[in-house]
């Protein structure tokens, strides 16, 4: 079993009749996958996604580091000047403009892929039956 397979084997499970489950978004409830290629599809969708949403949390979270560096490296000197006699206010600039790049760079993306990714699993779960999840053993 690859890493890939690792990743999204949590949302899949089996019912006590034996039937493959798909839970994209919980565990209360499921989706019967009935075919072997509704499985295939709904398997690399998933692989899919979680490949987009890694790398780009990881690009993300390395332009917000070199962003946050670059700014704070790049502020003109009579303002350095004023950051050092009020250090309480450098703080909270930085720590504001951090926030409003790691948002941009990073949060606004990824809420549009949730989003995009909500609309395709609708895709995929029009067609399948809906059950209740068995509980955990």
């Amino acid at each position: 079993m690859d890493l890939m397979d690792q990743a999204i084997s949590p949302r899949f499970a089996t019912d006590p009749n034996g039937r493959l489950l798909y839970c994209p978004f919980n565990r209360r409830r499921g989706y019967v996958v009935e075919s072997k290629s509704d499985e295939v599809k709904i398997r690399s969708f998933e692989k899919i996604s979680q490949f987009a949403f890694t790398a780009l949390y990881i690009f993300g979270v390395s332009a917000t580091i070199v962003l946050g560096t670059l700014q704070a490296n790049l502020w003109p000197d009579d303002l350095i000047r004023y950051r050092r006699a009020h250090f309480a206010f450098s703080l909270s600039a930085n720590g504001l403009i951090v926030f409003a790049i790691a948002f941009l760079v990073e949060g606004l993306p990824l809420l549009l892929l949730w989003k995009l990714y909500k609309q395709a699993n609708l895709s995929f779960t029009s067609s399948l039956e809906e059950v209740p999840l068995p509980p955990k053993k």
